[in-house]
């Protein structure tokens, strides 16, 4: 497959990246000349997918690469939220996970940049039992993709919030891991799009250099000291990589954190960090990152106001036909909304979310409408499901018509009832005499 690389890429960008380490411009543009890879990572509660898994990431347990693109909208594991289609070298955060929580004790960890919610769902998926992950995205109109692959995860253990990194600048100690995947100049991205090659520019670098460092600055306060940054871009300039990271260790608060990799993984490694490229990796471009702070920043603000309480009685027990609770969920209530949220991570919560804008906080369970309680999405993702729910099996051209909203025919009684493809939950429907309710969240519904 012949993509556009020598024809636009502007040549002052060979001159721009020429002597960063590693960098070969023949094995560049051979690399660019054929199709991207294409690679997908399983949910580690309930891996499945439509097409055969032969071909390992090195570098990531249950992740492969593809031969070729499928088209994931006609998969009815993806919309149950089995695998995540994620970039190999994106999900070399998972190596540096491992090796960061090998003590395996709970820690709070922040997502910064989070959407579309590559790395907050492997994060939520390696992170040690009992961990809190916030998960935040400064843009309004790319939440709603970030709230989709989250809540499609159905994990607890995460809040996903909606505020700019300055907020983040009056927390006090209190991440042990932030991660940023900053806003960069996309050239590692060049062989999948070509708007990126279109806006390139030194430019444009120069900028992002700008914007990146105020998100570091910004961030360094709410790290606990010997805490841990993880920063990465999809970019191969010096200016918004390896410079990045020389200020941050030449501000005495943090130190950098190096881990030995297998030669054959052709992973360039500096002494600021990781870089992959397209023909040394079967990835796109993309560098990153470790740091551990050393030094202490700041002080907190006085807390804000709560806007969640503990939910009544009634509501869990009303709730028991489709929800069952191990012990280590709270029920907390926000407005009419019943929200499941591990105890164990309350304690961590309580002074972060006091302080931002939440957009959802531990697993969506179900909404109180007058004595009615509908069950939430969330719910039906989760591992929270009550074992005795009726199932309605449907085969796939059935689970793709479901999937658009469209009826469906069952024999079940009335009441709630899951509707599953293979032993995998897309969701929920009801019985309601002559007549089925599709419960399929409508903008998240199939439209082809």
């Amino acid at each position: 497959m012949c993509i556009f690389v020598d024809v636009q890429i502007p040549g002052s960008f060979f001159d721009h990246v020429a002597a960063c380490d590693g960098f070969d411009e023949h094995e560049f543009r051979a690399a660019h000349a054929e199709a991207p890879q294409v690679s997908v990572r399983l949910h580690h509660r309930k891996p499945a997918c439509s097409f055969a898994l032969t071909d390992p990431v090195p570098w990531m347990d249950n992740a492969y690469y593809l031969p070729e693109k499928p088209y994931f909208a006609h998969d009815p594991f993806f919309h149950a939220g089995c695998y995540y289609v994620q970039e190999a070298g994106s999900m070399f955060l998972g190596f540096l996970l491992e090796k960061i929580t090998a003590d395996n004790k709970a820690i709070t960890a922040l997502d910064l940049c989070a959407s579309p919610g590559g790395k907050s769902t492997l994060l939520r998926s390696m992170l040690p039992e009992h961990s809190l992950l916030i998960s935040n995205e400064a843009i309004r109109n790319r939440t709603s993709a970030l709230i989709e692959n989250v809540m499609k995860w159905g994990e607890p253990g995460v809040m996903i919030t909606h505020n700019d990194v300055a907020h983040f600048a009056q927390l006090h100690a209190c991440f042990d891991l932030v991660v940023v995947d900053a806003p960069c100049s996309g050239s590692g991205m060049f062989r999948k799009d070509e708007k990126a090659v279109a806006q390139w520019s030194e430019e444009l670098v120069d900028t992002c250099a700008i914007r990146q460092r105020n998100i570091c600055n910004n961030i360094c306060n709410a790290i606990k000291e010997g805490g841990y940054l993880i920063y990465s871009t999809c970019s191969y300039s010096r200016e918004e990589n390896e410079d990045i990271i020389a200020s941050l260790v030449g501000s005495g608060i943090f130190k950098l954190i190096h881990w030995a990799l297998p030669a054959e993984w052709n992973i360039v490694q500096n002494k600021y960090g990781y870089r992959f490229y397209p023909g040394k990796t079967r990835s796109e471009g993309f560098f990153i990152s470790v740091l551990q702070k050393v030094g202490s920043t700041g002080m907190m603000r006085s807390p804000g106001s709560i806007q969640w309480e503990e939910a009544p009685s009634a509501v869990a027990d009303a709730m028991r036909s489709f929800f069952l609770n191990d012990g280590s969920l709270k029920l907390l209530l926000h407005k009419d909304l019943v929200l499941g949220f591990p105890e164990m991570c309350l304690p961590a919560a309580l002074p972060i979310i006091s302080h931002l804008h939440a957009l959802r906080i531990g697993l969506p369970l179900a909404t109180l409408k007058g004595r009615d309680i509908i069950p939430e999405h969330p719910l039906a993702m989760s591992a929270y499901l009550h074992p005795e729910l009726p199932v309605h099996k449907v085969d796939l051209p059935d689970a793709l018509n479901y999937l658009r909203r469209g009826t469906i025919a069952s024999e079940l009684p009335a009441g709630w009832f899951q509707v599953t493809y293979q032993e995998r939950t897309l969701g929920w429907a009801k019985q309601l005499g002559n007549r089925i309710n599709n419960y399929y969240p409508t903008e998240w519904r199939l439209r082809k």
